[in-house]
């Protein structure tokens, strides 16, 4: 894609339900060792409303679950 003057953008999803501690290190070293322009680390966000944010609250794994006001 350089080669060609395009710009590279490196999108990445930390805090899915899997990951343990190692799997988010890892992530980050291949962040930071490819060659990407930009990096976009985003954070898994289960919004109301979705079949995510209702297994989530399910499960007990929300801090925050009280929409909008938590919001």
């Amino acid at each position: 894609m350089h080669q060609y003057g395009i710009s590279v953008l490196g999108s990445f999803l930390f805090g899915m339900e899997n990951d343990t501690p190692q799997d988010i290190l890892d992530r980050m070293a291949f962040m930071k060792k490819s060659p990407f322009d930009i990096t976009q680390p985003n954070i898994m966000t289960p919004f109301p409303g979705t079949p995510l944010f209702d297994r989530i609250r399910q499960a007990g794994k929300l801090l925050r679950n009280r929409f909008p006001g938590d919001w």
